[in-house]
C-alpha cells in the first residue's frame, strides 16, 4: 500500500521536520509554502522559487512511503534553506553549501547521503 499524498499531507511532514535537527535553526515557515502533488516520474521532488513564493513538489509517481516523503521534503527543505541563505548558483543544482547541510540533516535522521 502506498501513502496518499496532498498537499496537506507535505505540509505536516514539513512542518514534522521543520521542528527537528537542523530545520530548527533555519526559520523555515509552511505558510510561505505553496504545496503541490505532482504525477511525474522523473523526479522526487522539486523546489522552485516563483513569483515570490516557495514551492515544494513530491511526485505521487515516485513516493509512496513515508520514508520516501520524509527524505524528499527534508531534500527539498535544504534547497528552500539555499534559497533564503543567498547561497544558490545560477546553473548549480547541488552547491558545496547545500551538501554541507544535507550531511548535516543526513547524519541527524539517518538517511542513506548516497541516495539523498
Amino acid at each position: 500500500m502506498t501513502i496518499k499524498l496532498t498537499p496537506d499531507v507535505l505540509r505536516a511532514c514539513f512542518d514534522f521536520l521543520s521542528e527537528t535537527d537542523p530545520f530548527d535553526r533555519w526559520s523555515l515557515d509552511s505558510d510561505c509554502v505553496i504545496f503541490k502533488v505532482a504525477r511525474g516520474k522523473s523526479c522526487h521532488g522539486w523546489y522552485k522559487f516563483h513569483d515570490g513564493k516557495h514551492l515544494i513538489a513530491v511526485s505521487s509517481g515516485m513516493v509512496g512511503h513515508t520514508s520516501s516523503l520524509i527524505a524528499t521534503m527534508a531534500h527539498e527543505m535544504i534547497h528552500m534553506h539555499e534559497r533564503n541563505a543567498g547561497t544558490c548558483k545560477p546553473g548549480v543544482e547541488h552547491s558545496g553549501a547545500f551538501k554541507k547541510w544535507a550531511a548535516m540533516v543526513c547524519r541527524s535522521h539517518g538517511f542513506d547521503p548516497m541516495a539523498f
